[in-house]
């Protein structure tokens, strides 16, 4: 993102005595800098791909306003993680309309600006929705960042030393 926008956005939010609560600011739950993407396939050096990302974890108990709905064609927390991102796309056009109207103008005629493109760098090209619901249920997004954490987990040195082919010592190794 460049200038004068950026600049023109955190003065405007330093400003305020509690960052996180100044109007129009931007402050997703997670910000992961190396979230990791995927291993290289070909020629497989053990290098990978890590990519930026930014969540936002959402629960929710059982009510009317999530659970009272037809989802018969999407699930409360799929319902609430759509939300979410509806939500986050509003918010960086709102930055675009606020701090970059240079460029945008009143946003009516379809620009992109600088703040929603740079949404766009983010991975998955949006923020990441964590959404948890009251019966342990959770959306799509969610399900493969932990299958993504947990493959890079076990794959790694620490993951080794847990899995039951190495282990012998504890219930359910292999007898002796």
């Amino acid at each position: 993102m460049g200038e004068p926008h950026i600049t023109s956005y955190i003065n405007h939010v330093s400003r305020k005595d509690g960052n996180r609560r100044a109007m129009h600011a931007l402050i997703p739950d997670l910000h992961a800098t190396n979230f990791p993407v995927r291993k290289q396939r070909v020629n497989d050096s053990g290098s990978r791909r890590d990519a930026e990302a930014i969540f936002e974890i959402k629960t929710f108990t059982t009510c009317k306003s999530r659970y009272g709905n037809n989802n018969t064609r999407a699930s409360p927390v799929s319902q609430r993680a759509q939300m979410v991102v509806q939500s986050y796309n509003r918010k960086f056009k709102k930055l675009d309309c606020n701090f970059a109207a240079d460029v945008v103008g009143d946003g009516s005629e379809g620009v992109v600006g600088p703040f929603e493109a740079a949404q766009k760098h983010f991975y998955c090209g949006q923020v990441i929705p964590l959404c948890a619901g009251w019966f342990g249920e959770i959306n799509e997004d969610f399900e493969k960042v932990i299958v993504s954490l947990a493959k890079e987990a076990a794959a790694g040195e620490d993951g080794m030393t847990v899995s039951p082919l190495l282990n012998m010592d504890r219930k359910g190794g292999h007898p002796r």
